[in-house]
């Protein structure tokens, strides 16, 4: 029976210790218990790309065969009076998601194995490595599929486009790469792998009658693994953003900032939201981020935790512009900027703020269902 090897990345939580927050007003500053934070809004408007060196890379050991006996197929006790023959230890690899060859299998001599017989081949992959098996797939929630109006999984593989799974099944499409140059492993089956950089590839997800209303409520969320030594993050670019046509900003942005994570609503208004992380995500492990609004307040959350909010009663305005996946659109369309270097899957925007529990469900591994 063939079994599927995949490297599992695991990720673990970040607590959000500090959170510059700011709302500006024309008349004033509103703060949500932090100092004030402009920094990073100018690259909003500046096409030219920061690149982000990518670091990191996986290897497998080998697990050794089961001396005398059959290949490994975990620890077999040789039967009733048999004598066992251990197998070696697999060498783990090198790279951040390096996965070490688990022991070979014991092969039983003069007993029968307590389970049956068996084929021969069964949870052993090419080469005599242990099977690795796929991280499991998620549960799946009709509640979290509410008012969603956009949903990326990125499962479509090296010769499909990603497909848009919410209800309204908008068009999505590569720019500057091919299916196959940015697909990769994602938190869930497939992913998004970009490389960043002035002419790294992007998602556009072209305006409808869906996106074109003003908007009193939103939930931006994505899973991102960002490159590097395993130390905190550096660089700027966006995961997911919609242009403000008339301001030349952003109606909403969730973005990295040098390697901390950013919410953004109305960043060219002089009455906006600018949330920024005060800690550096860490590189190489999937950390799950959300930017959530409902006409009252917006909140940034990190890995399920609730890093800052901040009050803001502000819509965004109609607008015609796309959704970028990757980068965001500054000046006029198809000029991109902040390319983003990352991994990201399950991309996923809400005609609605979720709630605390709800973020928690998306942070904790939970889908929303699809049709």
């Amino acid at each position: 029976m063939a079994t599927r090897r995949s490297t599992v990345v695991s990720w673990r939580r970040t607590r959000a210790t500090g959170l510059l927050a700011s709302v500006v007003a024309a008349g004033g500053l509103w703060q949500g218990g932090c100092r004030q934070d402009n920094d990073g809004l100018d690259g909003l408007k500046d096409p030219v790309a920061q690149e982000t060196d990518r670091g990191g890379s996986s290897g497998s050991g080998e697990g050794g065969r089961g001396g005398g006996g059959s290949r490994g197929r975990g620890s077999a006790n040789g039967g009733n009076d048999g004598v066992s023959a251990s197998g070696g230890s697999g060498g783990g690899g090198n790279g951040s998601s390096a996965v070490g060859g688990g022991a070979g299998g014991a092969g039983a001599m003069g007993g029968q194995d307590p389970d049956g017989p068996r084929p021969p081949d069964e949870g052993v992959a090419d080469g005599g490595l242990p099977a690795v098996d796929a991280e499991p797939a998620p549960p799946e929630s009709a509640a979290l599929a509410e008012d969603l109006v956009l949903y990326l999984r990125f499962d479509d593989g090296t010769l499909g486009m990603p497909r848009d799974l919410s209800a309204h099944r908008h068009v999505a499409t590569l720019v500057d790469a091919s299916p196959g140059e940015v697909t990769g492993a994602g938190k869930f089956g497939g992913g998004l792998e970009l490389s960043g950089g002035p002419l790294g590839g992007f998602v556009r997800i072209e305006n409808s009658a869906t996106f074109a209303p003003a908007w009193t409520a939103l939930t931006v969320s994505a899973w991102v693994m960002l490159p590097g030594d395993g130390e905190g993050a550096s660089g700027t670019g966006t995961i997911v953003a919609r242009r403000a046509s008339g301001t030349q900003g952003q109606l909403f942005a969730l973005r990295i900032v040098d390697g901390k994570a950013n919410g953004l609503l109305n960043s060219g208004n002089g009455y906006r939201v600018n949330l920024t992380d005060s800690s550096a995500l860490p590189t190489n492990v999937w950390v799950h981020l959300a930017l959530t609004f409902d006409s009252a307040q917006a909140a940034l959350y990190i890995n399920g935790r609730q890093a800052g909010i901040v009050p803001y009663q502000l819509p965004l305005p109609p607008d015609v512009s796309p959704v970028i996946v990757g980068g965001n659109e500054v000046d006029r369309p198809l000029a991109v900027a902040e390319r983003l270097a990352a991994r990201l899957d399950e991309i996923a925007v809400h005609h609605r703020a979720l709630t605390i529990a709800e973020i928690e469900d998306l942070a904790g591994g939970v889908r929303p269902s699809v049709r």
